[in-house]
């Protein structure tokens, strides 16, 4: 009987686990989901766009805080109008499991009267603590015509660039770059990433969900 009820507590235990990696978990007041990887328990986080340093933060001028049917948060952020396009998020490297090598997505959507999100001047960047940043070439919405006239007719085969994908939740993500976490937390060390567009043209469209950061 001990060793059926030791069999229960493990199963018990197990399913708890599995429960946790499939379901995230809202902290921080909403603006912060966790849920553990399946297979390493490593810790999984996603900042709501609540969490980040939008541009032109004045309103519905730039961004509209609207809810989304497919977001576990309670708003995402819809892109109105602007010129100017740069995304910033920190998190403490507490938040991160301990020696875990780590990519950063930028989880979006787009509408269908999208703009300005298909020139490949669009930049990523991450970086832990005081280290240098390593930076990205990415395009949310690459086409091969818009590609082609920003270029100057010169296309764009020797430029490596990222483009986005459709993820099984109906959102898409663009690999923003990966960093490493040290073995041990070190107080007011944070992952610093951001996402910019150089060009100063007219953008709408962007849906923002948040950015995530999950284990390798």
């Amino acid at each position: 009987m001990a060793g059926a009820g030791a069999a229960s507590a493990t199963s018990s235990k197990k399913e708890a686990f599995l429960g946790l990696t499939e379901v995230a978990v809202l902290v921080d007041g909403g603006g912060m989901a966790v849920c553990l990887a399946r297979g390493s328990g490593a810790e999984c986080v996603a900042l709501s766009a609540r969490r980040l340093s939008l541009p032109w933060e004045d309103g519905e001028f730039s961004w509209r805080w609207t809810p989304h049917p497919l977001s576990r948060f309670a708003d995402v952020a819809q892109l109105v109008d602007c010129t100017c396009l740069d995304i910033y998020a920190r998190l403490p490297t507490a938040a991160l499991t301990p020696a875990t090598a780590y990519a950063a997505y930028l989880v979006f959507a787009t509408t269908d009267a999208h703009r300005g999100l298909s020139f490949p001047d669009q930049e990523t960047t991450v970086s832990v603590g005081g280290s240098a940043p390593s930076r990205h070439t990415v395009c949310l919405r690459p086409d091969a015509a818009e590609a082609h006239r920003f270029r100057g007719g010169k296309g764009t085969d020797d430029v490596d660039v990222r483009g986005s994908a459709l993820r099984g939740d109906g959102w898409w993500e663009v690999d923003m770059g990966q960093l490493c976490t040290g073995n041990e937390a070190v107080v007011g060390e944070e992952v610093s990433v951001s996402f910019e567009m150089l060009g100063w043209y007219p953008k709408r469209g962007l849906v923002v969900e948040g950015i995530e950061f999950r284990p390798l």
